[in-house]
């Protein structure tokens, strides 16, 4: 059975690897995530996490905001 991933995943894999001081990479969030997920799916996620977060950077107010402001999830 197939497994999917979500860009959340790879989103705070790739954030903890930075925090590592190690550059995200496909092979590196692919390993973390346990070696689910197709290379093409975590390329995507990649992507779209580092066009967001250069976003979030070019905006010092809004990068404060995302980090003070907790996550709720769920209904």
């Amino acid at each position: 059975m197939k497994r999917s991933i979500t860009f959340e995943q790879v989103s705070v894999v790739a954030e903890d690897l930075l925090k590592e001081g190690r550059q995200p990479s496909i092979s590196l969030v692919r390993e973390r995530l346990g070696d689910i997920g197709s290379r093409g799916t975590i390329h995507k996620y990649l992507a779209e996490w580092s066009e967001n977060r250069q976003w979030v950077n070019d905006v010092p107010e809004l990068s404060q905001a995302i980090i003070t402001t907790p996550i709720v999830t769920g209904k």
